[in-house]
């Protein structure tokens, strides 16, 4: 979604980008690559990889691969350094891979950020955390290295605030609060957690209610569906799935939730904070980074009892209230470090590293 965003803004007679899809199938954003002049080329990561992987690199003389998959980066940069590929880039886009430390994870590690090293001629990530936490010391001394924040484009965002219209279409009264939640239902979002939060607000505010959205949330015998079954949340929590209009359910919302166990530069919380919704968040490096630039965005440890949660997170759209957040949020997102503009030059100053031919070819 990020990466899309800068596309869709770059001019396309200075640079061509294609995108490599790894699992080797379709996505659901695969149109969104080609409206933006790119193509899909799906190549699954497995024994035949390299030798397909440089064949393609040699035959379309990419000038920048532009790497997203943290420590495995540094296979695809040697892979890409053994093709001729001029400008070879890793980007850290989260804290960690999510995989136990094995003493086999942990020498894979450190031979993938070994060929980062020697083989990126750039490293970017997605925030001070994101590169704190995956490269060494000292990175700020390293010519290679930038911050490359995620962005939100604020014109996506520029919809009728037709609240009562979309609380009327998923049976949500005008005066209840309604709390949101966007993540598919994967472990590092802890729904379960989320759920146990919710259910401590519906005991102190009877007319909450909590709109999960993303993959997996409408499945009953997932664990959100068995977490609503368990706390007898079933009249309270709406479930929606995957849908396409987060802009809109985030306008008719009174706050964001999002007790994950780990997270990069979250983009949901910088979209909450475009719309001007508070948010009551992990304490993770990547949330710090947004709270500290942006109002309203409260960030509690996982140690933190539920109702403690819960009582912040009801404190929150009246405090959002008194101070204008909604009235103020567009003005304050774009002259942030997280708005679209700057994401597109800090990727045009990455991706003009090489500049022989008057059109870029990016990977």
């Amino acid at each position: 979604m990020r990466l899309l965003e800068v596309m869709r803004h770059l001019c396309p007679s200075e640079f061509h980008a294609d995108v490599c899809a790894l699992s080797g199938l379709p996505g659901r954003l695969d149109d969104d690559v080609r409206a933006c002049g790119g193509a899909v080329i799906p190549l699954k990561l497995n024994a035949s990889f390299p030798r397909r992987f440089i064949r393609l690199l040699r035959k379309q003389r990419y000038d920048v691969v532009h790497s997203h998959v943290l420590h495995t980066s540094g296979a695809i940069l040697f892979l890409a350094a053994a093709a001729g590929a001029p400008v070879r880039i890793a980007h850290l886009r989260a804290m960690d891979d999510g995989h136990t430390s094995t003493w086999r994870r942990r020498m894979q590690r450190n031979l993938m950020l070994h060929f980062i090293d020697r083989y990126a001629t750039h490293i970017a990530a997605c925030g001070e955390g994101a590169m704190n936490a995956i490269w060494r010391p000292g990175w700020q001394s390293d010519a290679r290295c930038q911050i490359v924040y995620n962005s939100v484009d604020p014109t996506r965002f520029e919809v009728p605030p037709d609240s009562s219209r979309v609380r009327e279409s998923l049976g949500l009264s005008r005066g209840s609060h309604v709390f949101l939640h966007v993540g598919n239902e994967v472990a590092e979002k802890n729904h379960r957690r989320l759920l146990a939060i919710f259910a401590e607000i519906a005991k102190t505010d009877a007319s909450s209610r909590l709109v999960l959205v993303g993959a997996g949330t409408d499945n009953p015998q997932g664990i959100s569906g068995r977490a609503i079954a368990d706390l007898s949340l079933r009249d309270k929590v709406v479930s929606l799935g995957v849908r396409d209009d987060v802009p809109q359910l985030l306008k008719a919302s009174d706050a964001l939730l999002l007790p994950s166990r780990r997270e990069g530069l979250p983009g949901i919380v910088l979209e909450a904070c475009v719309v001007g919704i508070p948010v009551v968040a992990t304490d993770l490096p990547g949330v710090r980074e947004i709270a500290s630039r942006l109002a309203l965005v409260r960030c509690l440890p996982l140690s933190t009892p539920d109702c403690e949660w819960a009582a912040t997170a009801l404190a929150m759209p009246e405090e959002a209230r008194r101070i204008g957040l909604r009235a103020k949020a567009a003005d304050a997102f774009r002259a942030s470090v997280f708005h679209i503009d700057r994401a597109v030059e800090a990727h045009r100053r990455l991706w003009n590293g090489m500049k022989e031919r008057s059109v870029s070819r990016c990977f």
